[in-house]
């Protein structure tokens, strides 16, 4: 019994080294995306409900606006409809500003993307980005000057491209954390059962050596 709780508590500890090292990585890793999510946090907070009012009254808003709604469009993977290139601009596709107008509707709009789950994003979401954020214009002066404060989206959705660049390297960490958080959960209840065990063994082993010592 004593080697049995020595072994399941090396064990339990050996596990506990495991994570602690994978969360430090994890950590180390995600600390060089916190400048890029800070920037897009503070572009963030200058929007306000006004702002998204006046974008959304547009009747005919400039393509840069329309396309960096679709940017934030394809971060929540909401559907931009059948994708057709832009016969006027070669090189870009078709803005979905109906969907647009519909995502902007919604009165927890911008709460929503201050809670946005980064975590979601995957390589075939990026991949539909990159045309975007590729593009000559696709930069904050010129969004400011189109379209005022809402070219904060614009950093956002930059951010979000730039720390899933980082954060795929980290998603098999968290994933690995997550099972070993479960091992270690089923080595702690090991450790308990074998000290109680060993408890038991101690109480049954003093209650002789009380019946010797006694009969002494």
């Amino acid at each position: 019994a004593v080697v049995s709780t020595q072994s399941t508590g090396d064990k339990a500890q050996a596990i506990v080294d495991e994570i602690s090292k994978d969360k430090a990585v994890a950590s180390t890793k995600l600390a060089a995306a916190e400048p890029a999510l800070l920037e897009a946090e503070r572009a963030l907070s200058t929007i306000k409900a006004a702002d998204i009012a006046t974008v959304r009254k547009l009747g005919k808003p400039p393509h840069l606006i329309m396309r960096i709604m679709d940017s934030v469009l394809i971060l929540f993977q909401k559907s931009i409809g059948k994708v057709t290139m832009d016969t006027d601009r070669p090189g870009f596709i078709n803005c979905n500003w109906s969907e647009s107008l519909k995502m902007m509707g919604d009165t927890k709009f911008l709460t929503n993307l201050l809670t946005f789950p980064k975590d979601t994003i995957n390589d075939e979401v990026v991949e539909l980005l990159e045309p975007y954020l590729s593009a000559d214009d696709f930069n904050l002066e010129r969004a400011k000057a189109v379209s005022g404060n809402v070219a904060g989206l614009l950093s956002w959705c930059r951010a979000m491209s730039f720390f899933f660049s980082i954060n795929k390297e980290v998603l098999p960490l968290k994933a690995n954390l997550a099972v070993q958080e479960g091992r270690l959960t089923i080595a702690n209840n090991d450790l308990s059962e074998a000290q109680a065990q060993l408890d038991e063994k101690q109480r049954e082993l003093d209650i002789v050596q009380a019946k010797f010592d006694e009969a002494m």
